[in-house]
């Protein structure tokens, strides 16, 4: 998140799943009931535009250069799935929204690069540069960021998607378990937001791994090959790299190899 934005970001918010203010306009998080929205803010705001390669280089040129308002505008190009974007926004903004469209040179037309968008939110407008304000906030309420989505590789995420397949458990899975470990109904389960669930699912994860393996790791009956149980009270570090999962720090690895692999070096691996 950039600084301007961290200076005026409510983290305590996140905690309660009270908006965020922009601008005065109020961006509320999602809930993991309102899948429809929730689906929407994965395809729409964690697009990783300036990541990817497109059909030719002067249309990934073309692409780099535009607003991340203006690249969605020119992709939904019908009526419903336009429609998807402000109904998200209106959903976030529990207000009424209008994009409203300038044309720079009547006599170059509707060209790209030749159309101005904003939006008006309830009575505020907001340019295509504060979108890009908008978007930060509304990843970071619900649990990414926007380092997170530009992290975006190709490669890794096959390799990603690979291992995340192998997992059977899924969105149902979790919010059953969750049910039954919390003893609370799916109801009040479903008015949790996206930054609140995940969080919730750490912790639960952590404190049956702490009664699971601390009691025979103190008595010496098994011994972790590198690191610690964490405990049930602990600090959650934010949100870490995209692909931390499946890659391993290069120091990490030469530190825990360097018994089996004697002369392994940091510059060969």
């Amino acid at each position: 998140m950039n600084k301007r934005i961290e200076m005026i970001y409510n983290r305590e918010n996140d905690i309660w799943g009270l908006p965020q203010v922009y601008k005065n306009i109020q961006l509320y998080p999602i809930k993991i009931k309102d899948s429809k929205y929730k689906k929407l803010f994965y395809e729409i705001f964690s697009y990783p535009k300036d990541s990817l390669s497109y059909a030719n280089i002067e249309m990934t040129k073309k692409i780099l250069k535009m607003s991340y308002l203006k690249f969605i505008v020119s992709s939904r190009n019908n009526e419903d799935s336009f429609n998807d974007f402000i109904n998200l926004l209106k959903y976030i903004t529990k207000e009424n929204v209008v994009l409203e469209t300038n044309i720079l040179d009547q006599r170059i037309g509707l060209e790209v690069e030749n159309i101005i968008y904003r939006l008006k939110v309830g009575n505020v407008y907001i340019s295509e540069m504060a979108f890009n304000d908008i978007r930060e906030i509304v990843l970071e309420q619900n649990g990414l960021s926007i380092e997170y989505v530009n992290q975006y590789n190709e490669e890794l995420e096959k390799k990603l998607k690979y291992i995340n397949d192998k997992n059977p458990i899924n969105f149902e899975d979790q919010i059953f378990t969750l049910v039954v470990q919390l003893k609370t109904s799916l109801r009040e389960i479903g008015e949790l937001t996206l930054y609140q669930i995940n969080n919730i699912i750490e912790r639960l994860i952590v404190a049956k791994d702490y009664d699971i393996y601390k009691p025979p790791l103190v008595t010496g009956e098994i011994k972790l090959k590198h690191g610690d149980i964490k405990p049930w009270f602990y600090h959650r570090e934010k949100q870490g790299g995209r692909y931390d999962s499946i890659l391993i720090d290069v120091d990490k690895f030469v530190s825990e190899y360097k018994d089996i692999l004697p002369g392994l070096e940091r510059n060969k691996i």
